[in-house]
């Protein structure tokens, strides 16, 4: 405030109103500001941690950035500065019109995002999209959203604290995770939870009392005193916050808590049994079953999938296929749906396009349009030797609208080429809504024992193979042999080293080509096996790592997915080509328990999602693909896990395999191999002793914290009385009479009596009247007496200074006494007015 000297030696104030200093005003600013850019910010990072979009996060970081500035100038210079924002925002907006078509496209592709998402499915609701302009369509619709979101943020964040209206602007994008059970990344919503307790603190408005005042009086409160008293309410909101959940969230990490797999079997069983009450009972619905893996392939869905978004599998137990046979195999049967060939950024996907017509070439020179190379022409033979039999199974996907095919293994008739396509290397697609059938061996021939006299055969007898199989061999060097060039694929090779042997291309021969193969194969499994654990939530990913890095060497825990991609990448890494598999498993004991039709010996089987399965297909040469299910614990008789017999030839071949058991693959979901069950009891003790560990950390954050605070806010409302009782009793009177003063007009604003535009001594008169603490010319005495120490040269008298500082003395105790607890301890601790 400037002065001014006059004759008379009075000293006038151009603004004489006793209130905040202008410091403390532009830093109460500065962190409303700062509170702005936090809900703006925290309200995208959260939606976005829900959802797996395609954003350029530069562009969309700088709009932010932007967006904030501007609306930030424009609400910190003023009322009538603020009006500003509603030509920006319309002129924002009005770009959406020049850019029409982009956000439209925007709009969908966001769309099928949350829909696969939070339905757990492929299919998308808006098709016909060319995913060519995903990420700038996506780009320009959140910058579009963020322009509205982020100038009414900083209006009612800046300008006019309102505590509702910015609950509902920053709540809106993550309620649409969070009404569906989408988990947000845990930071970004500690820091969202953070902004509500600040703006909660800036808007003063929910004070009853003060709503009262304001629709009572013509006076309004005073801005920098309320920006500062909100700012370190929510300063203090915000390290409490952040205080609690890093100490939380360090506890569960260091103890390694997680829920054991009896658990999470009730939760399935419960999920389960709430699902089936609504389920249907026809067999036929409106819309594809859901994959619980998210890999069912369309050709109206983009053929990626991305693994460790999410935080585990949720079944919703919704029939996939309809199976109907007469004779049970020996051995469990897989059927695949998709088949994943290019691994990277956690991503599978199908071949390339010019790998595709590669492949097509090479298929058309050998005038087949088989979707299997396995042992096609040696089980033929023995099929024509009656030394194999054939059956035939009727395949009905559902729904009957999608064009999912399912094949077992092993397929040894060419399909259908009027029902059924060739979809890029090994698997196939409906041309039509109908069932279709195919022929199966109901002999195992995926054991150690066949393939090896099968590739002693072609030994023999090389002319057995196909003119078109040295093509295709090389096409499957070329294409299934890749790996991730980074460091974190490096780390992965390194730490697998020695059990990789990477001796298998110097086979002199089919035989022994087998032999190594599966010897490496199964060493691998145990390797994976051996370190890790099936569970159906093992948490999602991090953000920015490696899947197999991470499993492989971190978290040790996940599911089928999981499993067989890590045995796909090591099993490349050691030479073998590999490539990943998704369908339907289900046990020997499932096909013979199925219910047979009346009248025939015909039986049906309906698979559901809960058989949904993952594993891998390993090559070999002049044999084909192999299905392996690296997932302990699995339907593993098609998982060629190996029983070790002597061989009838000259060669003795012994095998050390892991041994397996039919185990219908549903309770593969809770189920690990012996090693995997031992290891589980033997480490029961550890699991109960970390989670006491864990309740007595919590215990004692939720005992220490409490009284930390209790003690910080104590000794902060004890040094602040000690100052003001220290200024009230100074030898500087008028210091002691103008603080005191404004002590009582502080006091007056609690209770809603807040000076306007009119004189201090007029608003003094008003206030005796209206307050049932002051006597009749109490407040106007005081006044008198607070101007003439503000604007005179002279020094007041000392009893004009013990009546100033009696009177409010006597107004914090008259006040404070009819106060409510919780008013005494805002009034106390948190705005330090009475003692």
């Amino acid at each position: 405030m400037k002065q001014t000297a006059s004759e008379s030696g009075i000293q006038l104030l151009s603004a004489p109103h006793m209130s905040t200093s202008p410091p403390g005003k532009q830093r109460s600013m500065i962190y409303t500001m700062l509170l702005a850019l936090l809900g703006i910010s925290s309200t995208f990072a959260v939606f976005l941690s829900m959802f797996d979009l395609q954003v350029n996060y530069s562009m969309l970081i700088g709009g932010i950035l932007l967006c904030w500035v501007v609306s930030s100038v424009f609400c910190i210079m003023g009322k009538r500065w603020a009006l500003g924002l509603i030509p920006t925002l319309i002129g924002g907006e009005l770009l959406l019109v020049k850019y029409w078509s982009l956000a439209v496209d925007g709009y969908c592709y966001v769309f099928n995002t949350i829909y696969q998402r939070v339905h757990f499915t492929e299919e998308l609701h808006y098709t016909g999209l060319t995913y060519q302009n995903q990420m700038q369509a996506t780009t320009a619709l959140l910058l579009f959203c963020m322009l509205f979101l982020g100038v009414l943020t900083c209006f009612f964040t800046i300008a006019r604290p309102n505590a509702v209206i910015c609950f509902v602007l920053t709540g809106a994008l993550p309620e649409i995770g969070l009404y569906y059970g989408v988990a947000p990344s845990y930071l970004a919503f500690a820091c969202l939870l953070a902004y509500w307790v600040g703006i909660l603190a800036q808007d003063r408005a929910f004070s009853i009392l003060h709503l009262r005042s304001r629709r009572m009086h013509q006076y309004h409160a005073k801005e920098p005193l309320r920006r500062q008293v909100g700012v370190q309410t929510a300063l203090t909101g915000l390290v409490l916050i952040l205080v609690l959940f890093s100490a939380v969230t360090a506890g569960l990490n260091w103890s390694h808590f997680s829920r054991s797999e009896q658990l999470n079997t009730w939760r399935m069983q419960i999920k389960s049994g709430l699902k089936r009450i609504t389920l249907p009972k026809e067999l036929e619905v409106d819309t594809p079953a859901p994959s619980p893996f998210k890999f069912a392939p369309s050709t109206s869905t983009p053929d990626t999938f991305t693994l460790g978004r999410l935080n585990g599998i949720r079944f919703t137990y919704e029939p996939m296929v309809q199976l109907r046979y007469f004779s049970v195999p020996d051995y469990d049967l897989y059927l695949k749906s998709y088949v994943g060939s290019k691994y990277e950024n956690n991503t599978w996907s199908a071949l390339t396009e010019a790998q595709y017509q590669r492949l097509a070439q090479i298929q058309s020179a050998g005038k087949t349009n088989s979707a299997q190379t396995m042992l096609y022409q040696f089980i033929e033979n023995c099929v024509r030797t009656a030394d194999m039999h054939l059956n035939t199974m009727e395949i009905s996907p559902v729904p009957a609208a999608s064009d999912i095919a399912y094949i077992p293994y092993p397929f040894v008739t060419p399909y259908d080429t009027n029902l059924l396509k060739p979809y890029h290397d090994g698997a196939c697609k409906r041309l039509y809504p109908q069932s279709y059938s195919v022929e199966y061996l109901l002999d195992d021939c995926v054991n150690f024992n066949f393939l090896y006299f099968a590739s002693m055969e072609l030994d023999k007898n090389p002319e057995q193979l196909n003119e078109w199989e040295p093509s295709y061999q090389k096409f499957v060097y070329d294409s299934y042999l890749d790996v991730p060039d980074t460091e974190a694929m490096q780390r992965v090779q390194t730490a697998y080293a020695d059990r990789l042997n990477n001796d298998i291309g110097r086979a002199d021969s089919y035989a022994s080509h087998t032999d190594m193969v599966l010897r490496e194969v199964d060493d691998i499994y145990s390797a994976i096996t051996e370190n890790c654990t099936y569970t159906l939530t093992p948490g999602p990913v991090p953000t920015g790592r490696e899947l197999i890095e991470y499993f492989l060497l971190e978290s040790h825990q996940g599911y089928c997915a999981y499993f067989a991609t890590a045995g796909v990448m090591l099993c490349r890494m050691a030479g073998i080509p590999a490539r990943y598999v998704e369908g339907v498993a289900v046990s020997q004991d499932m096909l013979s328990e199925a219910s047979e039709s009346s009248g025939s010996m015909e039986r049906t089987l309906v698979i559901d999602d809960s058989h949904a399965h993952a594993w891998a297909e390993i090559y070999l040469n002049g044999i084909g693909w192999i299905p392996y299910d690296f997932t302990p614990g699995g339907a593993n008789s098609n998982q060629l896990a190996l029983q070790v017999t002597t061989a009838a030839t000259t060669t003795t071949t012994q095998t050390t395999t892991h041994v397996t058991t039919t185990v219908p693959v549903h309770t593969q979901t809770s189920t690990a191999d012996s090693s995997t069950s031992t290891q589980r009891n033997n480490s029961g003790s550890t699991s109960l002793f970390r989670a006491l560990l864990l309740i007595l950390t919590v215990l004692a954050v939720a005992i220490l914290l409490p009284c930390g605070i209790w003690k910080y806010l104590h000794r902060r409302a004890n040094g602040i009385w000690k100052k003001r009782t220290a200024v009230f009793a100074s030898g500087d009177t008028n210091a002691a009479v103008i603080g005191a003063y404004q002590y009582l007009l502080r006091l007056l604003k609690q209770m809603g009596l807040t000076p306007g535009n009119e004189t201090p001594t007029s608003f003094a008169a008003w206030a005796e009247e209206a307050c049932p603490y002051l006597s009749a010319d109490t407040l106007t005495r005081a006044a008198s007496i607070a101007e003439y120490a503000d604007l005179s040269a002279h020094t007041v008298s000392e009893e004009d200074r013990e009546f100033v500082t009696e009177l409010a003395m006597q107004l914090q105790k008259a006040y404070g006494s009819d106060c409510t607890r919780f008013q005494q301890f805002r009034l106390r601790f948190l705005w330090c007015l009475i003692q």
